[in-house]
């Protein structure tokens, strides 16, 4: 059973890890196709960072 705990957690951050990379992805994809909006979403970015 101590041998299970380290497997879940390693693959519940690779989960958040995937999920970090898809939004930033997102993001950018948003900046590149919006230019209207890049402001926006540079403040959004901003905002995530900190």
């Amino acid at each position: 059973m101590p041998q299970m705990a380290p497997m879940s957690w390693t693959m519940i951050y690779s989960y958040f890890f995937i999920l970090f990379i898809m939004i930033l992805i997102l993001n950018y994809f948003i900046l590149i196709f919006n230019p209207q909006s890049k402001s926006l979403n540079k403040k959004k970015l901003l905002i995530h960072w900190k």
